[in-house]
């Protein structure tokens, strides 16, 4: 018996990119939330005009034996080329191309099926059904906050901010 309420938040970007800024910007944001973080794709392809590069991060945290988050990140990186750039007196490698990011949140509950197993399941899924399913709501304000905070982690390494 578990309920999934997914949510879509959608970013383009175009122009160059510290690449290595923006995946320590996503992990730190990650880490500070207290998600577990997973890598599910990683590939790094050649393209016509330069690189194709795809991640996928899936960010999870357990919040209790009922309810799990989930924020998960997805980037595509279409024709990334190598650009070199003067920062401070250096020269940094970054890239430049066109990104779309994705990120999916999703509020999972009764992930373990607690509600749904044991002599009283009845009993167990009128209780969930009538008390503590209507509490959800704070659930997904948060979650959906949780998405936003990323959106903005990301735009500021983007430099996209005007903050």
């Amino acid at each position: 018996m578990s309920d999934v309420f997914p949510n879509l938040l959608r970013l383009h970007y175009s122009g160059t990119v510290d690449v290595s800024k923006l995946i320590n910007a996503i992990r730190g944001w990650y880490s500070s939330k207290m998600y577990t973080v997973a890598e599910k794709t990683y590939k790094h392809k050649e393209a016509t005009a330069g690189h194709d590069i795809e991640l996928e991060i899936e960010g999870k945290r357990k919040l209790n034996e009922h309810v799990r988050y989930f924020v998960n990140f997805e980037m595509k990186f279409r024709d990334a080329e190598p650009v070199d750039v003067a920062e401070g007196g250096e020269t940094k490698q970054y890239r430049r191309g066109k990104i779309v990011i994705e990120i999916k949140t999703k509020l999972e509950t009764d992930w373990q099926g607690s509600f749904s197993k044991g002599s009283w399941a009845s009993i167990k899924h009128a209780v969930w059904s009538y008390i503590i399913k209507p509490k959800l709501e704070d659930h997904w304000d948060a979650l959906y906050y949780d998405g936003i905070g990323l959106q903005k982690a990301i735009k500021e390494a983007l430099g996209m901010s005007t903050s």
